[in-house]
């Protein structure tokens, strides 16, 4: 039941037209910033569901960001660790064979988590949004995708990335909640 996770999730179309369209035969995806879980999970649900050989990384310090009263007091009410109840979550829905977790923040995952691969859709949350979009745009496939929440401080730095790189950005909104650059 994914109404016991807590969080925030309003892009379900966006994870939708992602596993419906990818073509590969083995995939790869990351949410970076995973909370308790809840938007992963789904994620992952819609993978297993399409039968498609996909792997998710769900990505995150599991510590909260300190910025945020809500954060701070839910994990405070669970032991002072997010890490154990997302993988309960992950477990109980049987997503153990499809979700990695990594304990990290999202710029030295850029640089350490399989090497080898090249990420066909990352989701990006908004904390060092610049930052994490140089650290992960090298680790994007070809025809990849990054993918952000549509407000304000996001776009605004999507648009300055694209400049400081000389990138076109294909602004493929989705219901208005996400939007997502592709590697071309």
């Amino acid at each position: 039941m994914m109404s016991e996770i807590p969080g925030w999730f309003n892009f379900s179309v966006l994870y939708e037209e992602i596993v419906d369209n990818f073509q590969g035969e083995k995939g790869y995806f990351a949410e970076v910033g995973v909370f308790a879980g809840l938007s992963v999970i789904y994620l992952a649900e819609k993978v297993r569901n399409s039968r498609k050989d996909i792997s998710v990384f769900a990505i995150d310090t599991f510590q909260g960001t300190q910025s945020c009263q809500f954060h701070l007091d839910y994990i405070k009410a669970n032991k002072g660790d997010l890490l154990w109840l997302f993988w309960k979550h992950v477990r109980e829905r049987g997503l153990d064979k499809i979700i990695i977790p990594i304990r990290a923040n999202s710029q030295y995952a850029a640089k350490v988590v399989h090497k080898s691969v090249s990420f066909d859709m990352v989701f990006l949350e908004y904390p060092e949004i610049y930052g994490d979009l140089k650290a992960w745009w090298p680790r994007i496939a070809k025809n990849g995708c990054l993918d952000f929440r549509a407000n304000s401080p996001v776009k605004s730095a999507v648009k300055q990335f694209s400049r400081d790189y000389n990138l076109t950005v294909l602004d493929k909104s989705l219901s208005g909640e996400a939007f997502m650059i592709i590697k071309l």
